[in-house]
């Protein structure tokens, strides 16, 4: 959710694009740059969707599994409730990162 847009940079001799029109994401537990580049299945993303707004969903980002958990520990009830959240729906779990999903999310480590 923490999205910043970049523009266009064109080579201030030969005006070339130097690098075209992107959006950075951020992560939203710590705050760094998530790479891109990366792979859509390997990206972490905490989807929460409303009791009361069907069309409304956020969509949080995170660097890593150990920041979803952190972020997720952060979270009560109340505040949920408060929210009006209905339902949330983790990232997929993929066989190439599972080792790392044990040790960050589930062991805390």
């Amino acid at each position: 959710m923490l999205k910043e847009l970049r523009k266009m940079v064109r080579c201030p001799k030969c005006g070339s694009v130097l690098t075209r029109e992107y959006v950075v994401v951020y992560c939203d537990n710590c705050g760094k740059e998530i790479e891109r580049g990366e792979s859509v299945s390997r990206d972490l993303v905490l989807s929460i969707f409303y009791e009361d707004d069907c069309d409304h969903v956020d969509e949080l980002d995170f660097c890593s599994w150990k920041c979803l958990r952190e972020y997720l520990l952060k979270m009560t009830k109340d505040d949920l409730e408060a929210s009006e959240v209905g339902f949330m729906t983790l990232p997929f779990i993929n066989t190439e990162d599972f080792d790392k999903f044990v040790k960050e999310f589930l062991r805390g480590g």
